[in-house]
């Protein structure tokens, strides 16, 4: 049996005949095939998974559970863990498979996304080969304008990342605890079991903290999601009591652990925070699944472990590392060539990566796993390092065929991306006095202090305020979050397991910088793309009526609570949030007219809370405002060029040649704006 085989390379091909190897499981592959169908079922965004990105926590659950209960088996036989013959299987295990992908995903890259982005994949590419994907994703999540960081084919190793960082680190600390007790081996599982459960402790702490504070490496980094295969490191060494491991005790485990981890995939969402507490669902419930498994000697299969026994189970099981590998390359990679993004599209991608997955764990996977010729260590590493340095070698070569074709269409696309980025010359970070950072540009002895608010909208108005503040006697302070708008209203962010707390917290430096700095005026500059995302007192999506009039409920309050404290305001009113990137249509089309928009079609994703802030503004209309669509479209259409300059960056960002050649424009509404 396939299976059989599989589990029992894991068990420890390495192990001392002194060891007793760990049986199979079945039941475990079959867990495996419900954590890669709820995965995938996500990604493919099918009704009733949208918590199916759960399945990664039942990953790291059958993972932790498998090598602890490996390195433990080989530590109580031999005295010892043998770590490069651990290293050397998971090697064979990992290494080829996802070298495959990487090339083939690169090479498939370059003949399908615009040459613009080519360099942006090679550089994840790259990362997913060195196992640090979850690393440069959770750094591009915490940018402002990582907008697209979800639509990356290499998106997906990050769970790689961290797993293959577990297997570096775990190893270490079981033979370091086998090393410290090999005089009182009597002692070694109780030694094990105590520094599970401080590994699980402080993991979980950091994750409760990092979750609440809205950070990306709550989701993306290894230390805040170690306490999953530390619960699982805990279950393989301690002993379960006989009273717990009845028939009817393992059958109401099993229920309750399927039930959990099913709740998790159907009832959870990525507009939650997460992982925090509401991982303990998928996490639980998987080591109760665990559990019921582990049936006794003489003890008969309960219902779940029957269930988990089919051999379609199995069958997916065994398949789930090449599919979770292939499916989402595929599923990007669609949608960019086919330019439409639909359930249909994403399915039947990751339908047709089953099958790839398939041959590619027939005839690649396996035969280097199990294969005689990579049998010894030292040959492992060497396949490994030249597996690693090949797709390596490929990221580089996409970063120079992209290069190669650049024109100066893609060049200017180039630097209008790359100058965005870049803060103003004038302008300083630092940190206001409750611990969130804010920019200040200009001189801080100027007579006039201008506080600029909002989200990343307000970063490419940036540009041209700090302009200003080079010529004028005018100081400049920026104070803005990432998809946190400045007037108070709940939004949901991405990645998934971002909430609003961080936007909390970004509003209150926001106050602190009023008191800190004697504010002249106040510039409102945040966009309204947000609908689908504006969250009701509930933490539900209401329908685009409600989320109008929520969000010009917030700002109408924002904007009269400022007047109340006399501070001038002005408000910029947002640009369009176009449906699909312009770069993209520039890339392919390599015409700015043919990639132009009308105006209706453009205002189509912005219009409800337009409108709302519209209705908000015509109640005050000494609230002077600088609309800054009318400066982006005429009456007919919207343009993607000013001056042989890009206006757009992205689908709703500015370039910042664009913003600073209004500067005069917004001048002139601060020269009118009463002192504060």
């Amino acid at each position: 049996m396939v299976g059989a085989a599989v589990q029992a390379a894991e068990a420890g091909d390495a192990v001392s005949t002194r060891a007793a190897v760990p049986r199979f499981r079945g039941d475990i592959d079959s867990l495996r095939a419900v954590a890669i169908l709820a995965v995938v079922g996500y990604h493919a965004e099918l009704p009733g998974f949208r918590g199916g990105f759960t399945g990664v926590d039942v990953f790291f659950v059958i993972s932790g559970y498998l090598i602890t209960r490996n390195l433990l088996a080989e530590a109580t036989g031999r005295g010892a863990v043998r770590l490069g013959r651990f290293w050397a299987r998971r090697v064979r295990r990992l290494v080829p498979a996802l070298g495959l992908v990487v090339l083939a995903t690169l090479v498939a890259s370059y003949l399908i996304l615009p040459v613009v982005e080519l360099d942006r994949v090679a550089r994840q590419g790259a990362a997913a080969a060195l196992y640090v994907s979850n690393v440069l994703f959770a750094r591009q999540a915490q940018d402002y304008f990582a907008t697209d960081v979800d639509r990356s084919p290499f998106l997906h190793t990050w769970s790689l990342g961290v797993e293959e960082q577990f297997y570096l680190v775990w190893p270490l600390l079981v033979a370091a605890v086998v090393l410290g007790f090999r005089r009182r081996p009597e002692h070694l599982r109780t030694a094990l079991g105590v520094t599970f459960g401080l590994v699980l402790a402080a993991s979980f702490g950091l994750n409760l903290v990092q979750t609440g504070e809205g950070s990306s490496w709550a989701f993306f980094g290894l230390p805040a999601r170690a306490w999953e295969f530390a619960a699982a490191g805990l279950l393989a060494t301690v002993t379960i009591p006989e009273a717990l491991r009845t028939g009817v005790s393992r059958t109401v485990a099993g229920v309750v652990g399927i039930a959990m981890i099913v709740v998790g995939v159907v009832v959870l969402s990525d507009a939650q925070a997460y992982p925090g507490a509401r991982a303990l669902l998928p996490v639980v419930g998987t080591l109760l699944v665990i559990a019921a498994g582990d049936r006794p000697a003489g003890g008969h299969r309960t219902i779940v472990p029957k269930v988990l026994g089919a051999e379609a189970l199995q069958w997916f099981g065994r398949l789930s590392y090449s599919w979770d590998l292939w499916h989402w390359p595929f599923i990007v990679l669609a949608v960019a060539a086919v330019g439409e993004d639909t359930v249909a599209l994403r399915t039947g991608a990751a339908a047709v990566s089953l099958g790839v997955a398939y041959l590619a764990y027939r005839f690649v996977e396996n035969p280097v796993r199990f294969g005689e010729r990579f049998r010894a260590s030292g040959r492992t590493f060497a396949m490994g390092a030249a597996v690693t340095l090949v797709a390596l070698l490929g990221a580089g070569g996409l970063t120079v065929a992209g290069d190669a074709s650049t024109s100066d269409l893609d060049e200017m696309m180039r630097q209008a991306q790359e100058e965005f980025l870049t803060a103003p010359s004038n302008c300083v970070v630092q940190e206001s006095p409750v611990g969130t950072s804010y920019s200040r540009c200009g001189d801080p002895g100027a007579s006039r202090v201008v506080l600029l608010v909002g989200d990343s909208h307000a970063f490419h108005w940036l540009k041209a305020l700090a302009l200003m503040a080079e010529t004028e006697d005018l100081l400049v302070v920026l104070s803005a979050g990432p998809s946190c708008p400045a007037t108070a209203v709940s939004v949901r962010s991405t990645p998934p397991g971002l909430d609003a707390q961080g936007c909390a917290e970004q509003r209150q430096g926001t106050a602190a910088l009023l008191e800190e700095y004697d504010v002249d005026a106040v510039v409102l500059a945040q966009s309204n793309g947000y609908v689908g995302s504006i969250l009701d007192d509930a933490g539900g999506v209401p329908d685009p009526e409600t989320q109008a009039r929520i969000w010009g409920a917030s700002l109408d309050a924002y904007l009269r609570d400022l007047q109340a404290r006399g501070l001038p305001v002005v408000v910029i009113l947002d640009n369009p949030t176009l449906p699909d990137d312009p770069m993209e249509c520039l890339a392919r089309a390599r015409d700015i007219d043919a990639c132009e928009l009308e105006r209706a079609e453009a205002l189509a994703q912005v219009a409800p809370l337009r409108a709302a802030e519209q209705q908000v503004l015509a109640a005050l209309p000494e609230v002077p405002r600088f609309d800054a669509t009318q400066a982006v479209c005429d009456e007919e259409a919207c343009r993607l060029e000013a001056d042989g300059a890009l206006v757009y960056v992205d689908k709703d960002h500015l370039s910042a040649d664009f913003t600073r050649s209004l500067a005069p424009e917004l001048a002139r509404l601060l020269d009118q704006l009463p002192a504060g």
